[in-house]
């Protein structure tokens, strides 16, 4: 690594614990701990000056979202599509929110074929859940609801197979919201929400 990529790397690293360390001798002054986990995601949006996100999805959520929800997408991203790569600032985005990790991860479960699959049936839950909220809110109707569960239990594996998002960030960044640092797989990771994302607003890619 060359000394000014070393450089970069430490000032990065710098600017963000200062940010982290400011914020606890706030939070300490204030008696107030909650102001770290509603306020410092906010922060690391701040420091991360990419202007674009990633996220993995599969192809059976893709055409849910775009066949019953009205073309909305509700994701989670990273500004990173493979956070451990050399050629990125320093980041704390462990493997398991990497888009890298997680496509090519979900892709080796669906090549397997495997209806068992740990993955598959996790992806499976997250639609049957997502329907019932849809429901519960009034987004969809009842009959709705029973044909998006119908289709989420009778998918085959290949209907999971992993879709990337590719997200601009300028039309979204009044859109993202930074996940809990409780819900985040790493409490320094830039994680990020968006519960309505348009279909116009991102590239969807298969690699």
């Amino acid at each position: 690594m060359s000394a000014l990529a070393v450089f970069a790397d430490v000032s990065y690293t710098l600017q963000t614990w200062a940010i982290y360390g400011s914020y606890l001798i706030n939070c300490y002054r204030s008696r107030n701990s909650n102001d770290i986990f509603t306020n410092f995601g906010r922060e690391i949006l701040d420091v991360n000056t990419k202007s674009i996100f990633y996220s993995c999805c599969t192809w059976l959520s893709f055409q849910i979202n775009q066949s019953y929800y009205g073309k909305l997408h509700y994701i989670w991203c990273a500004p990173y599509f493979d956070p451990q790569s050399r050629l990125n600032p320093y980041n704390s985005v462990p493997p398991t929110s990497s888009p890298r990790e997680i496509y090519w991860n979900l892709h080796k479960e669906v090549q397997a074929g495997d209806r068992h699959s740990a993955k598959i049936i996790q992806n499976r839950a997250g639609l049957q859940r997502g329907a019932d909220i849809k429901l519960r809110i009034g987004a969809i109707t009842s009959d709705q609801h029973r044909e998006i569960l119908e289709i989420v239990a009778a998918a085959e594996p290949r209907d999971f197979r992993p879709i990337l998002y590719v997200i601009p960030g300028s039309p979204v960044a009044g859109m993202l919201r930074s996940v809990a640092v409780q819900d985040k797989a790493h409490v320094m990771s830039e994680e990020f929400i968006i519960e309505t994302l348009p279909r116009h607003l991102f590239d969807a890619v298969e690699l």
